[in-house]
């Protein structure tokens, strides 16, 4: 949300913003009531990322319920929005993990995974290389969501040419470095 205020206010020229798909409504109700303009860079389902010697990890496709018996690592500096009775009531069905270490480090994330056995945390697609330099491996569950990122701005036209260029970098990026790693279309088809 704090990116929202910069670019309302003027302090940021554009922002980013990643969220679930059942936040949806909230992020572009709150753009709209901001006067903002947006574009999405991209959607894919979450990944589950875990140690290549945690015990799902040969697993082609991690059980949501499985998952359970296991700690998940938490980034404890996100902030849900309000979402409807029925909407909280869906999502505290599919989020139900007791175990949970909250981190607010990210850079500390790839350690814990390593050396706390058992541990896996939901992560947007992570490069191949950098789940190789870590002894990580990532896996897709049926039951996860879709995400998106977006990038948001007052007026694409008002944009300087080097935000634009910005823009379309961050598109050949996770167009070239980062759909590679995830199958993001087949999960996208199968939820809809």
């Amino acid at each position: 949300v704090s990116a929202v205020t910069d670019v309302s206010t003027g302090c940021s020229s554009l922002g980013i913003i990643r969220y679930q798909n059942i936040y949806e409504s909230y992020f572009l109700n709150l753009l709209h009531e901001n006067n903002l303009q947006y574009e999405v860079l991209w959607e894919y389902p979450m990944c589950v990322l875990m140690s290549e010697n945690h015990p799902l990890a040969a697993l082609s496709d991690i059980p949501y319920h499985l998952l359970l018996q296991y700690t998940e690592i938490s980034h404890g500096d996100f902030q849900v929005p309000a979402l409807p009775p029925s909407q909280t009531k869906k999502l505290a069905a599919v989020n139900p993990s007791a175990n949970r270490i909250f981190v607010y480090d990210r850079g500390s994330q790839f350690d814990l995974l390593q050396r706390v056995a058992g541990t896996y945390l939901w992560v947007s697609p992570v490069p191949y290389e950098e789940l190789s330099k870590h002894n990580l491996v990532q896996k897709p569950c049926s039951v996860a969501g879709i995400n998106k990122d977006i990038v948001i701005y007052h007026n694409r036209d008002e944009l300087q040419t080097h935000e634009k260029e910005f823009i379309d970098t961050l598109r050949l990026v996770i167009k070239t470095e980062l759909q590679i790693f995830t199958p993001a279309k087949t999960f996208i088809k199968k939820q809809l």
